[in-house]
């Protein structure tokens, strides 16, 4: 279960029009940026509109490795990743393909996105990503990508393949309420969650471990907060947060992180870390009560 930043909580196989609609309107943000109209049409790469299709990437690993099974992007936001996998296990249940290659890669530090969402005001001032601490002020963009195997239990057993885990249930929802902003009751998310444990035969009591999706902006994780209690009761205990150590990865949020052993990864912060952290935090605060202050002494 993820969520998107347009809040499509696992839609399975992105639609033809939502793919359509995001890479036409970011295209049309790169455009203008470039200005192609006064720099010259020559300046353009011939290769700018398939290093912009969603399917790049996808295409480019069956073509690199020889994967003649179907091959495209899921396109939702940070829930790609995890609409892959849950997409794979689909088509395997339907008896299309034994195995599957899925999972997400995201690259999108550079200027038109930090720019963009600094001016959306959803990233940290601090450059410090704290999800559900009252302290949050905004996430920390990241990169990174991950890929998992997707297969039956018979071809992992034929090939000697060692099993990480079993993908036992799967939800996808939409909320349906706003292009950025998560619906506040957190119905969708709710649903998701309820969805794939139905799916895996399971109830509440059954969940050990929530990988949150915490990004660290007031309005998420207080939406995520109230799915997760609605959706799981007392056992609403977030267990797993990975953007606090390696940020928020966009596309590929979705694809869980696992160390060399197999285990789901853990980063240990020092006390040194949250005091560093602590002491940031109070100089931000002192500039904005100076800053305040002026403000009402020139009103």
């Amino acid at each position: 279960r993820a969520h998107t930043a347009d809040h499509h909580h696992h839609k399975g196989i992105a639609d033809r029009g939502q793919v359509g609609g995001k890479t036409g309107r970011f295209a049309r943000d790169l455009q203008r940026a470039a200005q192609p109209s006064e720099r010259g049409a020559e300046r353009i790469s011939p290769l700018a509109v398939p290093m912009l299709m969603a399917n790049a990437a996808p295409a480019l690993i069956s073509m690199r490795h020889d994967l003649r099974g179907p091959s495209f992007g899921t396109v939702s936001a940070c829930a790609s990743g995890a609409h892959a996998i849950g997409t794979a296990v689909r088509l395997i249940a339907a008896g299309e393909m034994d195995a599957c290659l899925a999972g997400g890669a995201e690259s999108a530090i550079c200027a038109l996105p930090e720019g963009a969402f600094s001016r959306m005001e959803a990233t940290s001032k601090l450059g410090v990503s704290r999800p559900f601490d009252r302290r949050r002020d905004g996430f920390v963009m990241g990169e990174g990508a991950g890929m998992l195997v997707i297969e039956t239990a018979e071809g992992a057993a034929l090939r000697g393949a060692p099993v990480l885990g079993r993908l036992l249930g799967y939800g996808a929802t939409s909320a349906a309420h706003h292009v950025t902003a998560p619906e506040p009751t957190g119905r969708g998310a709710r649903q998701a969650i309820e969805l794939a444990l139905a799916d895996a035969g399971l109830g509440p009591a059954d969940v050990d471990c929530v990988n949150a999706h915490g990004t660290s902006t007031p309005l998420n994780d207080r939406s995520e907060t109230a799915a997760l209690k609605a959706a799981l009761g007392a056992r609403a205990r977030v267990s797993l947060l990975q953007k606090n150590h390696v940020g928020r990865k966009l596309i590929s949020t979705g694809t869980p992180v696992f160390d060399d052993q197999g285990d789901l990864a853990r980063v240990v912060v020092s006390e040194r870390d949250i005091t560093e952290i602590d002491a940031l935090q109070r100089e931000l605060e002192e500039q904005a009560a100076i800053k305040d202050r002026y403000r009402s002494q020139i009103l």
